[in-house]
């Protein structure tokens, strides 16, 4: 089964703890052509449903709820 980019993103944040901006979906989503427009727009709507949490301008988080969620 493939998985969603929210779910790869929410995977990889859970498993690293690190701070998911562009350099980082770079690395991890290097066959997608359009990246600011759907893996960094993916990120701020997990961002805008509370799973992730915005430190710096393009730079992302994973909260609580987000461990939670990815944990179920």
């Amino acid at each position: 089964m493939k998985l969603t980019y929210s779910e790869r993103i929410l995977n990889y944040l859970a498993k690293n703890d690190v701070v998911f901006n562009k350099s980082v979906a770079r690395k991890r989503f290097k066959n997608v052509n359009d990246l600011h427009g759907t893996v960094m727009r993916t990120a701020r709507r997990l961002e805008n449903q509370g799973l992730l949490e915005r430190v710096n301008p393009g730079d992302y988080m994973i909260t609580k709820l987000g461990k939670q969620w990815i944990n179920q």
